[in-house]
């Protein structure tokens, strides 16, 4: 092969060609490489402005130079350089595609959730045959370029030396220079990164983002606060209000359910709502909740709901949880919660660390977080393989059952996560598809409506089951951003012509007592301060404000300029509340979380020395108690008030079976008091969160019967609230926790 190269190089004449080529390879290398971002970006031009050009090359020019200097090679310095265009501005048409917005470097932040759970954003890369005949091309080409120059040295060390100290220069002056929200004279501001592209680059768009980023945090204006109380409309809205609250103190329970929107929306769907659950509560049409993003970055609507703060108030802000928190603790709702003596609990099926919430969640008051390690591969998993909704439901209806005080659980699910139409219903014929639809966009539509209807189906169960129950509860569902259904929404379009980031999802309300009538639409930062007082909860602060505010906004008699003036005053309330450091109160003061894949270690170490053989378990497995007929199997463990809480997951294998007079009991005493008990039924989900401060001996105790060739039960400890990463440093002294409330529920939970 090397032979017949050589010959069609001589016999095209080409062999001067190549030494010229490779005499001025220096010249040419930095020509192309100044060229080669214009060229290749779709919105840039050669007549675009120089400074856009310039701005648009720093960051391939820099990725040149560092590649030169590190291989010496010029040809593999353009590679690269062309390798990073080609990736932005695909990552770039992506992103539009699917979320209306184009790369912008905040995007960066989303790297480790990339590599903690890859298909998450990976599945949206979905290459053309084009693209990938592109790719196949580039890659013969870079096979020609190596071994065209084979026989070149690379270049003298005295270059590749130049060549990184201008790199480090370049990334230096990216990193350390500050620049103003606006540039005028390239069209460019942090407020419209999302479309900064059309005036400097893909990659200029990227490069600016970063010199901009210190921008992502505003300051509050202490005068717009003031400027809040003094309003005559909020005084007249603060002398309606009840401010003291009528002590129900009922359980709250939201559910952020991933992707939800109405269907029927969309033309050729029949008007009947397919989500029939959902739109039978209150409010009515159209129920509508204004969130701040549109496909994708569901932690910007999270962020809203759980600290009552408008994104929009961080024009800089792409990803709150990164540029907004995560340095300090702030007044979140559930901090505000925990302080009446509430236990916050956070259920949300996929890895912890995802959007940064292992570090941030904690920080807003959530003293007990359920990820994906405290659900069990295959029995709680959709075709889709993620966690389902149904699982996610009854892991809150377990918990509420299981806890002794007033408890608000904040459920986020995964299941209907995109991409979809990688696992399309085979019949899709009572979905009420359009029959208009077609191709990949009818699979992916087919897809989310199946599993749409499924988050439907789980909301159902969760307000039958707390019928049953009885407790005063009150429930928020809402979506937290339309889903990115490209071609859907191109085919089909909606019934009322708008585009579809000019939509919002649903939200809905529901409780067991009565409630105020809540406003046909509002926005995810203001739900907090309603659900407080439709909770019969006392309002004050930053929470009293936010009711306010959000009474004001839902007034129709008000003037419009009025209701907004109000609002961007309130904004700076909520501004100052996530920018004000608070002391860790509560359960979760001076703990830290262990989750399920970092216990093992610590469950040996915590072992009885009797029962430490029997917890000598790997990492991610379970605790295994072996029935013996007529006898109990018992696991005790020394906590010695090490432990502030601890959540439990008893559970009979997929072939068990239970004797149906004497199915198992599963039962947890601290210092001989009952904390929990429980029936074992076949594939029942039970979780529970204990409060175990004050506790000194932690007994798990099964007795029961379960069928032929089982196992007996398991126990996966799905999370340890310690005062040390040990959990062997005993941490404040307190009242042992059994004796402050007993337990709600200890047997047959309704929800299970």
């Amino acid at each position: 092969m090397t032979e017949l190269l050589q010959f069609w190089v001589n016999k095209l004449r080409l062999k001067k060609l190549r030494a010229g080529l490779l005499k001025w390879s220096p010249a040419w290398t930095v020509l192309a490489a100044i060229l080669l971002p214009t060229l290749l970006d779709p919105d840039l031009g050669f007549r675009s402005p120089l400074a856009a050009q310039a701005v648009n090359a720093s960051l391939p020019f820099a990725m040149l130079l560092l590649a030169w200097g590190l291989s010496g090679r010029a040809w593999v310095a353009l590679g690269c350089e062309v390798a990073l265009l080609g990736a932005l501005r695909y990552a770039d048409q992506v992103k539009l595609t699917y979320l209306n917005t184009g790369l912008v470097y905040a995007d960066f932040a989303a790297v480790p959730g990339l590599l903690r759970e890859p298909r998450l954003i990976l599945g949206f890369i979905r290459p053309t045959a084009k693209e990938v005949v592109a790719i196949v091309i580039a890659l013969l080409l870079a096979g020609i370029a190596a071994w065209w120059f084979r026989r070149r040295r690379p270049a003298s060390p005295w270059l590749r030396g130049g060549c990184l100290v201008l790199v480090a220069a370049l990334l230096a002056a990216m990193v350390c220079v500050r620049i103003p929200d606006s540039v005028p004279n390239l069209g460019w501001s942090v407020w419209t990164q999302r479309i900064g592209a059309k005036s400097v680059g893909v990659a200029g768009n990227i490069v600016l983002g970063r010199m901009a980023s210190h921008n992502a945090v505003r300051a509050a204006d202490p005068a717009a606060e003031r400027a809040f109380w003094g309003e005559p409309l909020v005084r007249q809205a603060l002398q309606k209000t009840v401010v003291g609250g009528n002590g129900r103190q009922p359980d709250i329970v939201i559910v952020q359910s991933e992707s939800l929107f109405e269907p029927s929306m969309l033309r050729g769907f029949a008007d009947t709502p397919v989500l029939s659950r959902i739109a039978g509560e209150k409010p009515g049409v159209p129920g509508n909740l204004r969130v701040p993003v549109f496909g994708g970055r569901t932690l910007q609507t999270e962020f809203e709901v759980l600290t009552g703060t408008p994104i929009a108030f961080y024009p800089g802000s792409m990803f709150a949880y990164f540029e907004l928190m995560g340095w300090h603790s702030i007044d979140a709702l559930p901090r505000v919660l925990a302080d009446q003596g509430y236990a916050t609990v956070l259920v949300h099926p996929n890895d912890r660390g995802f959007w940064n919430r292992g570090t941030v969640m904690p920080e807003m008051g959530f003293s007990t977080f359920q990820d994906v390690g405290s659900f069990l591969y295959p029995r709680d998993y959709s075709d889709r393989s993620y966690v389902s909704d149904m699982a996610m439901t009854r892991a809150v209806l377990s918990e509420l059952d299981a806890s002794n005080r007033p408890t608000f659980v904040t459920a986020i699910s995964i299941e209907n996560h995109g991409p979809w139409g990688q696992y399309p219903p085979k019949d899709d014929s009572d979905l009420g598809l359009p029959p208009g639809l077609h191709g990949e966009a009818r699979e992916e539509l087919a897809e989310y409506v199946e599993h749409a209807i499924a988050a439907d189906r789980a909301y159902g169960h969760l307000l039958d089951a707390l019928r049953r129950r009885g407790r005063p509860t009150i429930v928020l569902i809402y979506g937290d951003h339309l889903p990115a259904l490209a071609g859907a929404y191109r085919q089909l379009g909606f019934k009322d012509g708008r585009p579809a980031d000019e939509h919002d999802p649903p939200y809905r309300i529901w409780a067991n007592f009565p409630i105020p009538e809540p406003p046909p639409v509002t926005s995810a930062y203001l739900l907090q301060g309603w659900l407080l007082h439709a909770a019969g909860l006392p309002l004050d602060g930053h929470a009293l404000a936010n009711y306010l505010a959000g009474t004001i906004a839902a007034d129709a008699s008000v003037p419009a300029a009025d209701r907004q003036r109000v609002l961007d005053e309130y904004a700076n309330i909520a501004a100052a509340n996530v920018a004000t450091p608070v002391r860790p109160r509560g359960v979760n003061a001076g703990t830290i979380f262990i989750g399920h894949d970092h216990l093992a270690s610590v469950v040996h170490r915590l072992a009885a020395p009797n029962d430490r053989k029997a917890v000598d378990v790997a990492d991610g497995e379970d605790l295994r108690m072996q029935l013996v007929p007529d006898h109990q199997a018992q696991l005790d463990f020394d906590v010695n008030d090490g432990v502030a809480s601890i959540s439990l997951r008893p559970y009979l294998a997929l072939q068990c079976r239970p004797v149906a007079d004497d199915p198992p009991h599963f039962t947890v005493t601290g210092d001989g008091r009952v904390l929990y008990r429980t029936t074992l039924p076949a594939a029942a989900l039970r979780l529970a969160t204990l409060d175990l401060r004050g506790t000194r001996r932690l007994t798990l105790r099964v007795e029961g019967a379960v069928g032929p060739g089982c196992d007996g039960v398991h126990v996966r400890i799905a999370q340890l609230l310690c005062y040390a990463a040990t959990c062997t440093t005993p941490g404040p002294t307190v009242p042992p926790a059994a004796a402050m409330r007993p337990s709600r529920t200890l047997a047959a939970p309704p929800g299970g």
